[in-house]
Protein backbone atom coordinates (compact mmCIF):
# COMPACT_ATOMS: atom_id res chain seq x y z
CA UNK A 1 0.00 0.00 0.00
CA UNK A 2 1.18 3.52 -0.83
CA UNK A 3 0.37 6.54 1.30
CA UNK A 4 0.88 9.89 -0.41
CA UNK A 5 0.99 12.12 2.65
CA UNK A 6 0.67 15.85 2.24
CA UNK A 7 2.74 16.29 5.42
CA UNK A 8 4.10 14.01 8.17
CA UNK A 9 0.90 14.02 10.22
CA UNK A 10 -1.40 13.18 7.29
CA UNK A 11 -3.20 9.81 7.15
CA UNK A 12 -2.21 8.72 10.67
CA UNK A 13 -5.42 6.73 11.14
CA UNK A 14 -4.92 4.98 7.78
CA UNK A 15 -1.30 4.16 8.68
CA UNK A 16 -2.50 2.65 11.93
CA UNK A 17 -5.19 0.61 10.17
CA UNK A 18 -2.67 -0.81 7.70
CA UNK A 19 -0.29 -1.62 10.53
CA UNK A 20 -2.96 -3.44 12.54
CA UNK A 21 -4.11 -5.35 9.45
CA UNK A 22 -0.56 -6.42 8.65
CA UNK A 23 -0.59 -4.67 5.27
CA UNK A 24 2.89 -3.57 4.16
CA UNK A 25 3.03 0.12 3.29
CA UNK A 26 5.24 2.83 1.83
CA UNK A 27 4.91 6.44 2.95
CA UNK A 28 5.67 9.34 0.59
CA UNK A 29 5.79 12.74 2.31
CA UNK A 30 5.30 15.79 0.12
CA UNK A 31 5.98 18.61 2.57
CA UNK A 32 7.89 18.77 5.85
CA UNK A 33 7.98 21.82 8.11
CA UNK A 34 9.60 21.84 11.55
CA UNK A 35 6.66 23.83 12.93
CA UNK A 36 4.40 20.80 12.41
CA UNK A 37 6.43 18.88 15.01
CA UNK A 38 5.65 21.61 17.53
CA UNK A 39 1.98 21.81 16.57
CA UNK A 40 1.44 18.04 16.65
CA UNK A 41 3.85 16.99 19.39
CA UNK A 42 1.31 14.58 20.90
CA UNK A 43 1.16 12.58 17.65
CA UNK A 44 4.93 12.20 17.19
CA UNK A 45 5.34 8.90 19.11
CA UNK A 46 2.60 7.34 16.96
CA UNK A 47 4.22 8.69 13.80
CA UNK A 48 7.65 7.36 14.78
CA UNK A 49 6.09 3.91 15.23
CA UNK A 50 4.50 4.12 11.78
CA UNK A 51 7.78 5.15 10.19
CA UNK A 52 9.58 2.29 11.92
CA UNK A 53 7.03 -0.18 10.55
CA UNK A 54 6.90 1.21 6.99
CA UNK A 55 8.72 -0.60 4.21
CA UNK A 56 10.02 2.73 2.99
CA UNK A 57 9.63 6.38 3.89
CA UNK A 58 10.17 8.63 0.88
CA UNK A 59 10.89 12.35 1.03
CA UNK A 60 10.85 14.60 -2.02
CA UNK A 61 14.05 16.47 -1.11
CA UNK A 62 17.11 15.94 1.05
CA UNK A 63 16.08 18.91 3.19
CA UNK A 64 12.70 17.31 3.86
CA UNK A 65 14.35 13.98 4.68
CA UNK A 66 16.67 15.69 7.16
CA UNK A 67 13.67 17.33 8.84
CA UNK A 68 11.87 13.98 9.13
CA UNK A 69 14.91 12.56 10.90
CA UNK A 70 15.48 15.58 13.09
CA UNK A 71 11.91 16.30 14.20
CA UNK A 72 9.55 13.43 13.36
CA UNK A 73 11.22 10.28 14.65
CA UNK A 74 12.47 8.80 11.38
CA UNK A 75 15.54 6.61 11.96
CA UNK A 76 18.73 7.74 10.25
CA UNK A 77 18.96 4.77 7.89
CA UNK A 78 15.28 4.53 7.06
CA UNK A 79 14.32 7.23 4.58
CA UNK A 80 15.18 7.83 0.93
CA UNK A 81 14.80 10.76 -1.45
CA UNK A 82 12.88 10.47 -4.70
CA UNK A 83 12.48 13.79 -6.46
CA UNK A 84 9.24 14.67 -8.14
CA UNK A 85 9.13 14.38 -11.91
CA UNK A 86 7.14 16.19 -14.55
CA UNK A 87 5.60 14.77 -17.73
CA UNK A 88 6.89 15.26 -21.24
CA UNK A 89 4.69 18.24 -22.10
CA UNK A 90 6.72 20.48 -19.81
CA UNK A 91 9.91 19.59 -21.65
CA UNK A 92 8.48 20.41 -25.08
CA UNK A 93 9.95 23.48 -26.77
CA UNK A 94 8.09 26.68 -26.07
CA UNK A 95 5.48 27.35 -28.74
CA UNK A 96 5.70 30.82 -30.34
CA UNK A 97 2.03 30.67 -31.36
CA UNK A 98 0.93 30.00 -27.78
CA UNK A 99 3.22 32.77 -26.59
CA UNK A 100 1.70 35.26 -29.02
CA UNK A 101 -1.89 34.23 -28.25
CA UNK A 102 -1.58 34.50 -24.46
CA UNK A 103 0.30 37.79 -24.58
CA UNK A 104 -2.38 39.20 -26.86
CA UNK A 105 -4.98 38.16 -24.28
CA UNK A 106 -3.42 40.65 -21.85
CA UNK A 107 -2.60 43.24 -24.52
CA UNK A 108 1.06 43.06 -23.59
CA UNK A 109 3.45 45.19 -25.63
CA UNK A 110 5.82 43.37 -27.98
CA UNK A 111 8.84 44.30 -25.83
CA UNK A 112 7.29 43.03 -22.58
CA UNK A 113 9.48 40.80 -20.40
CA UNK A 114 6.99 38.59 -18.55
CA UNK A 115 7.65 37.38 -15.00
CA UNK A 116 5.29 34.49 -14.26
CA UNK A 117 4.22 33.25 -10.85
CA UNK A 118 1.93 30.21 -10.57
CA UNK A 119 0.79 29.84 -6.96
CA UNK A 120 -2.15 30.38 -4.66
CA UNK A 121 -2.92 34.01 -3.85
CA UNK A 122 -2.09 33.64 -0.19
CA UNK A 123 0.36 35.27 2.19
CA UNK A 124 3.03 32.56 2.25
CA UNK A 125 3.64 32.76 -1.51
CA UNK A 126 5.46 36.08 -1.27
CA UNK A 127 3.30 38.37 -3.39
CA UNK A 128 3.94 41.19 -0.93
CA UNK A 129 7.67 40.85 -1.53
CA UNK A 130 7.09 41.03 -5.27
CA UNK A 131 5.03 44.21 -4.93
CA UNK A 132 7.76 45.79 -2.83
CA UNK A 133 10.37 44.76 -5.41
CA UNK A 134 8.29 46.15 -8.28
CA UNK A 135 8.12 49.48 -6.47
CA UNK A 136 11.94 49.54 -6.46
CA UNK A 137 12.38 48.89 -10.16
CA UNK A 138 13.87 51.69 -12.25
CA UNK A 139 11.21 53.76 -14.01
CA UNK A 140 13.06 53.69 -17.32
CA UNK A 141 15.32 51.38 -19.28
CA UNK A 142 14.79 47.63 -19.63
CA UNK A 143 13.11 47.30 -16.22
CA UNK A 144 10.20 49.40 -17.49
CA UNK A 145 9.36 46.50 -19.82
CA UNK A 146 8.80 44.05 -16.96
CA UNK A 147 5.25 42.74 -16.59
CA UNK A 148 4.08 40.37 -13.84
CA UNK A 149 1.55 37.65 -14.58
CA UNK A 150 0.18 35.82 -11.54
CA UNK A 151 -1.79 32.62 -12.16
CA UNK A 152 -3.86 31.36 -9.25
CA UNK A 153 -6.57 32.31 -6.81
CA UNK A 154 -6.86 32.31 -3.05
CA UNK A 155 -7.89 33.93 0.17
CA UNK A 156 -5.71 37.02 -0.35
CA UNK A 157 -6.96 37.95 -3.81
CA UNK A 158 -9.01 40.94 -2.69
CA UNK A 159 -6.16 42.25 -0.53
CA UNK A 160 -3.65 41.81 -3.37
CA UNK A 161 -5.96 43.54 -5.85
CA UNK A 162 -6.37 46.41 -3.39
CA UNK A 163 -2.61 46.73 -2.96
CA UNK A 164 -2.04 46.68 -6.72
CA UNK A 165 -4.58 49.48 -7.11
CA UNK A 166 -3.11 51.45 -4.21
CA UNK A 167 0.36 51.29 -5.76
CA UNK A 168 -1.02 52.04 -9.25
CA UNK A 169 0.50 48.89 -10.70
CA UNK A 170 -2.52 47.63 -12.60
CA UNK A 171 -0.84 48.29 -15.93
CA UNK A 172 2.01 45.87 -15.22
CA UNK A 173 0.68 43.34 -12.67
CA UNK A 174 -1.90 41.00 -14.21
CA UNK A 175 -3.97 38.57 -12.14
CA UNK A 176 -5.18 35.61 -14.19
CA UNK A 177 -7.19 33.92 -11.45
CA UNK A 178 -7.71 30.18 -11.56
CA UNK A 179 -6.65 28.79 -14.94
CA UNK A 180 -6.66 25.33 -16.46
CA UNK A 181 -3.99 26.34 -18.97
CA UNK A 182 -1.19 27.32 -16.57
CA UNK A 183 1.18 24.98 -18.43
CA UNK A 184 0.78 27.16 -21.54
CA UNK A 185 1.80 30.28 -19.65
CA UNK A 186 5.36 28.99 -19.32
CA UNK A 187 5.49 29.43 -23.11
CA UNK A 188 4.41 33.04 -22.74
CA UNK A 189 6.86 33.89 -19.94
CA UNK A 190 10.49 35.00 -19.86
CA UNK A 191 11.19 34.61 -16.12
CA UNK A 192 9.64 32.61 -13.27
CA UNK A 193 9.40 34.12 -9.77
CA UNK A 194 8.45 32.37 -6.50
CA UNK A 195 9.62 34.18 -3.32
CA UNK A 196 7.63 31.95 -0.92
CA UNK A 197 7.92 31.74 2.85
CA UNK A 198 6.89 28.07 2.95
CA UNK A 199 7.38 25.36 0.33
CA UNK A 200 8.21 21.68 -0.01
CA UNK A 201 9.60 20.90 -3.47
CA UNK A 202 7.57 23.19 -5.77
CA UNK A 203 6.38 21.55 -8.96
CA UNK A 204 5.95 24.95 -10.58
CA UNK A 205 9.69 25.59 -10.33
CA UNK A 206 10.44 22.22 -11.96
CA UNK A 207 8.00 23.02 -14.74
CA UNK A 208 9.51 26.45 -15.34
CA UNK A 209 13.00 24.91 -15.41
CA UNK A 210 11.87 22.23 -17.86
CA UNK A 211 10.57 24.98 -20.14
CA UNK A 212 13.93 26.74 -20.01
CA UNK A 213 12.93 29.74 -17.88
CA UNK A 214 15.37 31.41 -15.48
CA UNK A 215 13.98 31.17 -11.94
CA UNK A 216 14.24 33.51 -8.96
CA UNK A 217 12.99 31.90 -5.74
CA UNK A 218 13.65 31.86 -2.02
CA UNK A 219 16.33 29.53 -0.67
CA UNK A 220 13.98 27.52 1.53
CA UNK A 221 13.20 23.81 1.90
CA UNK A 222 13.89 21.88 -1.31
CA UNK A 223 14.26 24.92 -3.60
CA UNK A 224 18.09 25.14 -3.43
CA UNK A 225 18.15 21.43 -4.32
CA UNK A 226 15.91 22.15 -7.31
CA UNK A 227 17.71 25.18 -8.69
CA UNK A 228 21.32 24.36 -7.88
CA UNK A 229 23.35 27.15 -9.46
CA UNK A 230 21.01 27.67 -12.42
CA UNK A 231 18.93 30.59 -11.12
CA UNK A 232 18.77 33.17 -8.35
CA UNK A 233 18.29 32.00 -4.76
CA UNK A 234 16.79 34.78 -2.66
CA UNK A 235 17.07 35.27 1.12
CA UNK A 236 14.28 34.04 3.37
CA UNK A 237 11.77 36.88 3.58
CA UNK A 238 10.73 35.99 7.12
CA UNK A 239 14.20 36.80 8.42
CA UNK A 240 15.60 39.12 5.74
CA UNK A 241 12.71 40.87 4.00
CA UNK A 242 14.67 43.96 2.95
CA UNK A 243 17.47 41.85 1.46
CA UNK A 244 15.00 39.66 -0.41
CA UNK A 245 13.18 42.65 -1.90
CA UNK A 246 16.43 44.38 -2.85
CA UNK A 247 17.97 41.29 -4.44
CA UNK A 248 14.78 40.46 -6.32
CA UNK A 249 14.53 43.98 -7.74
CA UNK A 250 18.20 43.93 -8.74
CA UNK A 251 17.93 40.48 -10.32
CA UNK A 252 14.85 41.33 -12.34
CA UNK A 253 16.41 44.58 -13.52
CA UNK A 254 19.50 42.71 -14.69
CA UNK A 255 17.57 39.91 -16.37
CA UNK A 256 15.15 42.33 -18.05
CA UNK A 257 18.02 43.96 -19.89
CA UNK A 258 19.98 40.85 -20.84
CA UNK A 259 18.17 38.37 -23.06
CA UNK A 260 21.37 36.38 -23.57
CA UNK A 261 21.77 35.91 -19.82
CA UNK A 262 18.15 34.81 -19.53
CA UNK A 263 18.74 32.26 -22.28
CA UNK A 264 21.92 31.01 -20.62
CA UNK A 265 20.27 30.61 -17.22
CA UNK A 266 17.20 29.03 -18.79
CA UNK A 267 19.33 26.50 -20.65
CA UNK A 268 21.09 25.58 -17.42
CA UNK A 269 17.76 25.19 -15.66
CA UNK A 270 16.42 22.99 -18.45
CA UNK A 271 19.52 20.79 -18.36
CA UNK A 272 19.15 20.29 -14.63
CA UNK A 273 15.45 19.48 -15.01
CA UNK A 274 16.27 16.99 -17.77
CA UNK A 275 18.75 15.23 -15.50
CA UNK A 276 16.74 15.28 -12.28
CA UNK A 277 13.03 15.94 -12.77
CA UNK A 278 11.64 13.82 -15.56
CA UNK A 279 8.52 11.83 -14.70
CA UNK A 280 9.98 8.55 -15.96
CA UNK A 281 12.97 8.93 -13.64
CA UNK A 282 10.66 9.43 -10.64
CA UNK A 283 8.61 6.35 -11.61
CA UNK A 284 11.67 4.18 -12.19
CA UNK A 285 13.23 5.13 -8.84
CA UNK A 286 9.93 4.57 -7.02
CA UNK A 287 9.41 1.14 -8.59
CA UNK A 288 13.00 0.18 -7.81
CA UNK A 289 12.66 0.96 -4.12
CA UNK A 290 9.36 -0.94 -3.94
CA UNK A 291 10.94 -3.95 -5.64
CA UNK A 292 13.82 -3.87 -3.16
CA UNK A 293 11.38 -3.67 -0.27
CA UNK A 294 9.40 -6.66 -1.58
CA UNK A 295 12.59 -8.67 -2.03
CA UNK A 296 13.68 -7.86 1.52
CA UNK A 297 10.28 -8.84 2.88
CA UNK A 298 10.30 -12.13 0.98
CA UNK A 299 13.81 -12.90 2.18
CA UNK A 300 12.84 -12.16 5.78
CA UNK A 301 9.80 -14.45 5.47
CA UNK A 302 12.02 -17.35 4.41
CA UNK A 303 14.39 -17.04 7.38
Amino acid sequence: MFFSDCCPVSNLAAHEAALKAGIPFVVVVGFVGAYLARNFAAQLPLLARHYAAAWKVVAVSQDNLNLLRRHFGLADGKGVVVHYGRPEKYFASRDPAVRARLRAELNLPAEAVVCLTAARLTGIKGYGYQLDAIARLPKDGAASNLHFVWAGDGDQRAAIESEIAKRRLGDRVHLLGHRWDVADWYDAADIFVLPSDVEGMPLAIMEAMAKGLPVAATAISGIPEELGDTGKLLPNGQTARTRLVTELAETLTQWAGDAALRAQLGAGARGRAEAMFREERMIARTLALVQRAIAQAESAALT
